[in-house]
């Protein structure tokens, strides 16, 4: 059994989710009564993923019977911080587990959103509780130097005696690197921070660049995570990763999206929303699924629509907006689900760039709504029927489909707009205000395409985490947009000013000024930067909010 077991993880763990199958098979086949090989305690039915070996008992278990059925999402948690239990959070939990405590360095490879980065900062950050752990955390880009990388790790660890450098005695240093393979290649085709590491790994240390006398890191081991080679992401030597056991993180099964989705859902409407509502929750959660999926199989990217790329990230966007809503504002199907089309909209809809793809969005949109809420389209949504035809059908229509915070005086609702006048004199009532404070004011013309810009910035802005890329030609308004947006959400705006003689020092000075600002004053602070203002290749990973 637990050389079948280990097996598993240990070569069938570095395959995709096709080469799982496969492996799955050759395994079913080895296991076979005409094979050559006796295997007394073969795997059960299934995939021999699905399995662990219960070490009391000395007999196969489903990883899912150890998921906590007492789960409960405590009421005031941030949607960002859920993590709902899973059989894919248990097993590569407990993977991680056996590596850290065996002394294994470890790298999890995956698609993007498929929770890497979640599972082994959780497990790490439960494991250092103990004191028996200390955790350094490093994300890597295109811009992290091996210099960088060496003072990350340098400034964590304290002397043990000459030479030797490393955490306080008794404990273990664990470095996770994420995004592992994110920095750029040199001349030679080398990653020098990932050359450092890997020197770590060999030699047990580096060299001290000021003295150049040898560090000898104590105790230290790393964990990584990185997604497939491709789209800014360079392979890793084999030098490296020979170090390293590998596991690959398959992309979630639908029905494992559903439960995460649902219990999502279900904490989120049983804040008091009514029966009608509440009853809609797993129905959402399959229609965004399917829409999900409907999306990613049709908007393919293409040179001309380099953009059109969709993860799951996308998928739980979605359901973070549908969560900003209050159940004494939402208390009928139809709204709610006016909401959830808003936000499928806000999510896929706005990176499309012709009314050929909005139009096939909104007829998938419009499909999804009849076949999993069982509501007449056109019914639901005749409020903006602006050309009387009966029907909710061209991009022009939906396009009046419009929610935010800013029709509330108080900017607590996320509501519905009902009255697109009333949302004009709102959108210049922000205007005239700022700029009767504002040293620079703006001459604009709120026009309709100018208020849905602003609507939805000032949308995203609202949600945690919540960074905008604008893309459009020069004088579109972008900036303008993002202040007035900034503004209406009651946001500062920070920005740099951009010189002859700017270089990368100045725009370290000016990140710390920034960041200094936003997490010690009382205002959220918005940071706003242009394409026009990107000097040299600096690094690209600035928090907007």
């Amino acid at each position: 059994m637990s050389f079948l077991f280990c097996s598993v993880w240990a070569v069938g763990a570095t395959i995709d989710e096709e080469g799982r199958e496969n492996f799955n098979n050759f395994c079913r086949e080895v296991m076979s009564e005409t094979n050559q090989y006796k295997i007394k305690t073969p795997f059960p039915g299934g995939s021999v993923y699905e399995y662990t070996i219960d070490l009391d008992t000395m007999k196969w278990v489903a990883w899912k019977s150890r998921l906590k059925s007492s789960f409960k999402i405590p009421e005031k948690m941030s949607i960002q911080k859920i993590v709902v239990p899973t059989v894919d959070v248990v097993r590569y939990s407990w993977l991680l587990e056996r590596y850290i405590e065996h002394r294994i360095n470890c790298l999890f490879v995956g698609p993007t959103g498929t929770g890497k980065s979640c599972y082994v900062t959780s497990k790490i950050n439960e494991m250092c509780t103990s004191g028996d752990y200390m955790p350094i955390f490093i994300t890597m880009s295109a811009q992290t130097t091996a210099n960088q990388t060496m003072g990350l790790v340098d400034e964590k660890l304290g002397k043990r005696k000459k030479g030797h450098y490393g955490p306080p005695m008794g404990s273990r240093c664990i470095i996770f690197v994420d995004d592992l393979n994110m920095p750029a290649r040199e001349e030679y085709g080398a990653q020098p921070p990932i050359e450092l590491l890997r020197q770590s790994i060999d030699q047990g240390g580096w060299y001290d660049t000021n003295d150049c006398h040898f560090r000898n890191l104590c105790d230290i081991q790393y964990v990584a995570a990185m997604g497939p080679p491709g789209g800014g992401r360079n392979p890793i030597t084999d030098r490296f990763l020979r170090h390293m056991a590998t596991c690959s993180i398959t992309p979630f099964a639908d029905e494992t999206l559903e439960l995460i989705f649902t219990t999502i859902m279900d904490w989120h409407l049983d804040k008091d929303f009514t029966q009608g509502v509440k009853v809609l929750s797993q129905k959402l959660v399959q229609a965004t699924l399917e829409l999900y999926r409907t999306a990613i199989k049709n908007l393919l990217p293409t040179p001309a629509k380099s953009h059109y790329t969709f993860n799951l990230r996308d998928f739980s966007k979605i359901i973070q907006g549908v969560c900003m809503s209050k159940a004494a504002i939402y208390d009928t199907p139809d709204k709610f689900v006016r909401l959830w089309v808003h936000e499928a909209f806000r999510v896929f809809a706005d990176r499309l760039i012709d009314d050929t793809d909005v139009g096939s969005f909104l007829e998938w949109t419009r499909d999804m709504t009849e076949k999993h809420f069982k509501l007449k389209f056109d019914q639901v949504f005749k409020r903006i029927d602006t050309n009387g035809d009966g029907e909710v059908n061209t991009p022009d229509e939906i396009r009046s489909l419009m929610f935010g915070f800013y029709m509330d005086k108080k900017g607590q609702i996320y509501d519905e707009v009902q009255d697109l006048q009333e949302m004009r004199l709102r959108w210049e009532g922000f205007l005239e205000e700022f700029n009767q404070i504002s040293r620079k004011p703006m001459k604009i013309v709120l026009f309709q395409y100018a208020l849905e810009h602003a609507s939805r910035i000032a949308r995203v802005l609202r949600q945690p985490g919540g960074n905008v890329m604008l893309v459009g030609v020069g004088g579109s308004g972008k900036q303008s947009l993002s202040r007035l947006g900034s503004y209406a959400c009651g946001y500062d705006v920070e920005s740099i000013e951009l010189t002859k003689t700017y270089s990368v020092e100045n725009w370290h000075e000016d990140l710390v000024r920034i960041l200094t600002k936003a997490g010690t004053g009382s205002t959220p602070l918005v940071f706003l930067l242009t394409d026009t203002q990107k000097k040299e290749k600096v690094p690209t990973a600035w928090p907007l909010v």
